[in-house]
């Protein structure tokens, strides 16, 4: 025992000579040039659609590049990251999926759109009732337009937040959407997913529009294959998913 204060003194200096990494900053969205930057989702609970800005997972590469509309920047992450790791616990099926897609307006922070289209695998039923399928899904995200969601129903076994419109809708619970902050990184993206399967057809609230952005802060390593399903952006130098998740420290709660 004589011996911790050593040991915790030592161990102290050694974290003194280890590499700093500066904090990450916000993405600079009146930056149009390409290069990869860095985004984590927020995933409070899915039985809690309107909890906001509470906890973010790991960070996830994205790509930045210009718009092909003037004064509007895209930001891409791509399919092979959303299979992997924003739905990997959903049931994603590989090789479905497509890019996820923002596009902002330059100047005001708006997301224009947001869009991800895939399959997801899914358990529908109860008991010896229940079978295995596939959902196609298709989410239309925005923040030119409110959204919301109504109380909870019960559809095949599966617990559904239907998608409303709190302007026409009194029962409607709201979720403001928010244009990206240039201080924080902070966006609220609001919409619905629609799933189709050969039985129903639904529209929900989807929270996946709520997300943090940040520029990358260490060097990325060039030469690495561009992972997503659009056609290679030009001089990609492509950050694995580790590089990213280094280079962005998650988002303290509020």
């Amino acid at each position: 025992m004589a011996s911790l204060p050593r040991a915790l003194l030592l161990g102290f200096l050694g974290l003194l000579a280890l590499p700093r990494v500066a904090p990450a900053q916000p993405m600079h969205l009146d930056d149009p040039r390409p290069r990869w930057v860095s985004v984590r989702f927020e995933t409070s609970p899915e039985d809690q659609p309107g909890l906001l800005d509470r906890r973010y997972g790991e960070a996830l590469p994205a790509w930045l590049e210009p718009d092909r509309e003037a004064g509007r920047v895209r930001v891409t992450i791509p399919a092979r990251w959303v299979e992997s790791r924003l739905l990997a616990d959903q049931g994603a099926r590989a090789g479905s999926f497509s890019d996820f897609t923002w596009r902002f307006d330059a100047r005001t922070g708006d997301v224009i759109s947001a869009s991800l289209s895939g399959r997801l695998r899914r358990r529908v039923g109860l008991g010896l009732f229940g079978f295995d399928t596939e959902v196609e899904i298709q989410t239309e995200l925005t923040t030119l337009a409110p959204a919301g969601f109504h109380s909870p129903e019960q559809l095949l076994g599966q617990r559904i937040f239907a998608y409303c419109d709190p302007r026409q809708d009194a029962a409607c619970t709201p979720v403001p959407p928010v244009p990206y902050d240039p201080r924080t990184g902070y966006v609220n993206a609001v919409g619905f997913v629609s799933g189709r399967t050969a039985r129903v057809t639904t529209r929900s609230f989807s929270p996946l529009g709520e997300a943090r952005f940040s520029e990358l802060e260490i060097p990325t390593p060039r030469s690495v294959e561009w992972p997503g399903t659009a056609p290679r952006p030009p001089a990609v130098s492509a950050p694995p998913p580790d590089t990213a998740s280094a280079a962005v420290p998650a988002a303290s709660s509020r």
